[in-house]
């Protein structure tokens, strides 16, 4: 009966959210790619309802000439009910900063349309990203519009997520409307994702099996923390729901991350972090704001001043707040030209389920704009200096934000500040901080708070 109930509920859930659900079951759908861990590798992914034998990639350079082949590897969970299968290939020995042609499928079930993409530069050259966090299904089909958008215009390069990704929270068929929905982008350009509470359902199992991420070309052999190269950015993406005090294997992974980041800053000078849950934010979200955050950055901040880490980006916080240059809660300069300390950006805006955080606590001094909207902020690289920061706005949003930040080497020396041990920052006093002992709210608490 609830395997009935299940299966008529997602039918009605995609026939509500447009999603045509045809006889062919060995379609793909749900494409997406990512970063392949090097400029000469794509990751692609899909998904069937049915499982196909010996799927493939097809490439080529052209529309007409997909002449290779790539075997693909074949996944699956059962998780929350959920039926399909889920395919992954990485393709290799392509040239750098090249367009490819491409369709998925299996000789003994159905092909996909052909899709195109261009490999990452060998060395450094001018790019544009999409940034955002917290998107969903039911408000974000205006910043997906958007992003197709400048996707077509050729404005669009990589797409970063960083977190709450569909908001299924376990409900399988929602996960397949989202992907979907990305697809028209995401089977052209890397989409980039790191997990959010709302992704931790049955321990991520969703997020886990459908996102091929560069983890092992990266050192932390998983999905949930990794990081990759993209022309002028080093993109590193953490979780916020799993451990990360100082005695943790994402700690651990994250220093040497870092120190391989800086060692390369000739080459790759902006160090991007990324995460779900911010170090700071003043919506009236007390828990985020007053607890989460002052805890999470006494642990990260010493890193981000040691290694000059330039921009921090999390979502959660439905909402958009940009901070002006700061390390633990002082503000080090109203300039973006050649800053010290760090630029924060909660960038909560994809168009989450839930709607607008439309209430904020008094602004600090550290907030330099902030206001309710859904849309995505563009990330325009020049050079190895500077870059555009805009908010991409719905129709009837604010849109003025638009400023260039610029840093060098003059900026970014190692300040070689030591990193003493937080005071008891133990597993069990990180937990007394952070998770109450009842109580416990899986939309509020880091998903470590229920083990």
């Amino acid at each position: 009966i609830m395997r009935l109930t299940v299966g008529i509920a997602a039918f009605a859930f995609a026939a509500c959210c447009g999603i045509a659900l045809g006889n062919d079951s060995s379609a793909p759908e749900q494409i997406h790619l990512a970063l392949g861990g090097a400029p000469d590798k794509m990751a692609v992914t899909w998904v069937t309802r049915s499982k196909v034998q010996s799927p493939l990639v097809r490439v080529g350079a052209s529309a007409s000439s997909l002449d290779t082949t790539v075997p693909a590897t074949t996944t699956t969970y059962t998780d929350g009910g959920w039926k399909g299968w889920i395919y992954s290939a990485v393709i290799e020995g392509l040239d750098a900063d090249t367009s490819y042609y491409y369709k998925v499928g299996a000789n003994s079930g159905s092909w996909s349309a052909v899709f195109s993409f261009k490999t990452a530069p060998a060395s450094p050259k001018p790019f544009k990203a999409a940034v955002f966090g917290d998107m969903g299904v039911y408000n974000s089909s205006s910043t997906i519009k958007m992003m197709e958008a400048d996707m077509k215009n050729g404005d669009l390069d990589i797409v970063l997520h960083v977190g709450d990704i569909a908001y299924a929270d376990g409900y399988q068929p929602k996960w397949d409307v989202f992907m979907n929905d990305m697809q028209p982008i995401a089977a052209q350009v890397p989409y980039m994702v790191c997990p959010g509470n709302h992704e931790h359902h049955y321990n991520f199992s969703a997020y886990r099996h459908r996102f091929w991420l560069p983890g092992k070309a990266s050192g932390s052999n998983t999905n949930l923390w990794y990081s990759a190269d993209y022309s002028y950015a080093h993109l590193i993406f953490m979780s916020t729901e799993h451990y990360w005090d100082d005695q943790s294997d994402q700690y651990k992974w994250i220093v040497e991350d870092l120190e391989k980041a800086v060692k390369n800053r000739n080459q790759v000078p902006f160090i991007i972090f990324m995460g779900h849950r911010p170090m700071y934010c003043s919506s009236d979200d007390y828990y985020d704001c007053n607890i989460f955050g002052p805890r999470f950055r006494k642990v990260y901040e010493p890193l981000f001043k040691k290694y000059s880490v330039d921009i921090a980006v999390w979502g959660h916080v439905h909402s958009y707040e940009r901070l002006w240059p700061v390390y633990n809660g002082e503000v080090t300069g109203k300039s973006y030209d050649n800053f010290a300390g760090t630029v924060h950006g909660i960038l909560g805006t994809g168009g989450c389920d839930e709607g607008l955080a439309l209430k904020w606590y008094d602004q600090p001094s550290w907030s330099a704009d902030r206001f309710a909207a859904f849309g995505f902020t563009r990330w325009t690289f020049y050079n190895e200096t500077t870059f555009l920061w805009e908010f991409v706005g719905e129709k009837g949003a604010k849109s003025s934000e638009s400023f260039y930040v610029t840093r060098d080497d003059r900026s970014r020396e190692v300040s070689q500040v030591e990193i003493a041990p937080v005071e008891d920052n133990s597993r069990e006093a990180l937990r007394k901080v952070l998770c109450p002992t009842e109580d416990v709210d899986e939309h509020l608490h880091p998903s470590f708070c229920f083990e």
